[in-house]
C-alpha cells in the first residue's frame, strides 16, 4: 500500500514538472515570435531607412560602397 502511493505521489509529480515545462515552452515560443516581429517591423523591409551608395574614383582605381548606415 506504501508502494502504491510512493507511485502515485511520482506521477502526480512527474505531471505537475511536465505541464510546467510545456506552458514555460509554450511562453518561450509566442516571446520569440512576438521578438522577432518587433525586429522585422523596426528593421525589416518595411523600414524607412535606405541603403545609400556612394562611389568614389582616384586615377584607375574605382570603389564603390554601399550599405544601410546600421
Amino acid at each position: 500500500m506504501a508502494n502504491s502511493r510512493k507511485k502515485n505521489r511520482r506521477r502526480k509529480t512527474l505531471s505537475a514538472v511536465l505541464v510546467v515545462l510545456a506552458i514555460l515552452i509554450a511562453g518561450a515560443a509566442v516571446g520569440v515570435k512576438l521578438l522577432r516581429q518587433r525586429v522585422t517591423e523596426a528593421y525589416g523591409e518595411k523600414s524607412k531607412y535606405e541603403a545609400q551608395k556612394a562611389t568614389v574614383t582616384v586615377g584607375s582605381i574605382s570603389t564603390t560602397i554601399s550599405g544601410s548606415g546600421t
